[in-house]
């Protein structure tokens, strides 16, 4: 499997559903899409991704991770396209968001209503950045190189 879609959004009463942790150590998935509030992102520690490139995630549920992206992306060593949506309201970890991805060349963030951000990129091979964050006091940290 090169490319995975999963769109499931129920607003009802219903409770989250998780992934098999099997995703999360597919060697040969290139494309990883995932979008709804209900989808429960609960990245195990054998994750595993070698060919992932790009990483899709609008809405879904990671409260789990007090850092997301710290444990999810370092086992991605060819990620190069990263697009996160969220809710600064719902999702609690989408307040401060910290992306290091050393081969990162296009990122977008779309991060509405949350109270105040603080995000840092450390992506030295970035390319594009395109950041829509509604906060009352957004900032956002560049480091083009690794510290």
């Amino acid at each position: 499997m090169r490319e995975l879609s999963i769109c499931y959004d129920w607003f009802g009463c219903l409770p989250y559903v998780p992934l098999r942790s099997s995703l999360y150590t597919c060697n040969s998935l290139m494309t990883l899409e995932l979008e709804g509030h209900t989808i429960l992102v609960d990245v195990p520690q054998t994750v595993c991704l070698p060919y992932l490139m790009t990483l899709q995630l609008q809405c879904v549920n990671i409260f789990k991770l007090k850092t997301p992206f710290d444990c999810f992306c370092p086992h991605c060593p060819v990620l190069d396209d990263l697009f996160i949506k969220g809710h600064g309201d719902i999702d609690d970890n989408m307040r401060a968001i910290a992306v290091k991805i050393p081969t990162l060349k296009n990122l977008t963030l779309q991060i509405c209503d949350p109270p105040s951000t603080k995000h840092v990129i450390v992506a030295p091979s970035i390319k594009y950045i395109k950041i829509k964050d509604e906060g009352d006091d957004p900032s956002v940290k560049h480091l083009s190189k690794k510290r």
